[in-house]
């Protein structure tokens, strides 16, 4: 399936997405229309366990047809509510759900550096629109990358020194700290960075 280069959120998400990553507390006035019961913690859980599992479910991860279904159990009552008119029943579904009902997976994420919860304009953003968030993460990416070719520098010295010196040497057990030293500052970036 092709991708659009650019989308944008329809405007019910993007609310709720806002709200949800907002400083609010759950008791600040909010025109929320959820079925009586769902609150701003509720909200902000759904919104983050989408965002971090239907794009594994977009990409179909989980299996090889056309479609993957993922069930969540909600820790609260849900209301249902419908009305008959003309004959017909209708329901009236939540606000999280009219938001959400055939919205791009793919594009609901978590930003790596603030944590808040984003729609992906761009199919290849990796961050929220803060240039910050942004800026954040290509310093880390470049960082990583650094860090990379120091550590294949100095991979390279150790086999030098392993080859003409004595194993016993300092030198050698210091060179094997440098490399340990240097694997676990790319081990931090990467977990800081969302697992680059």
């Amino acid at each position: 399936m092709e991708y659009e280069k650019i989308s944008i959120c329809p405007p019910d998400l993007q609310e709720l997405i806002e709200y949800a990553n907002s400083e609010k507390k759950p008791d600040d006035d909010f025109n929320f229309d959820f079925n009586f019961g769902v609150g701003l913690e509720d909200l902000k859980r759904q919104l983050r366990y989408i965002a971090e599992n239907c794009t594994d479910f977009a990409q179909n991860k989980y299996g090889s047809g056309g479609a993957a279904f993922s069930k969540y159990e909600m820790d609260f009552t849900q209301t249902l509510y419908f009305r008959i008119a003309e004959g017909k029943i209708t329901f009236a579904a939540n606000r999280l759900v009219r938001a959400l009902q055939g919205v791009d997976a793919k594009r609901m994420r978590i930003c790596p550096i603030c944590q808040n919860i984003f729609w992906a304009r761009r199919i290849e953003a990796q961050t929220c629109s803060k240039r910050k968030c942004s800026n954040n993460f290509h310093q880390r990416k470049r960082r990583i990358k650094d860090y990379e070719k120091q550590l294949s520098d100095e991979k390279a010295k150790l086999e030098k020194l392993v080859l003409n010196l004595n194993p016993e040497n300092s030198l050698i057990s210091d060179q094997k700290k440098k490399v340990e030293k240097l694997t676990n500052k790319i081990k931090e970036e990467k977990i800081k960075n969302g697992n680059l």
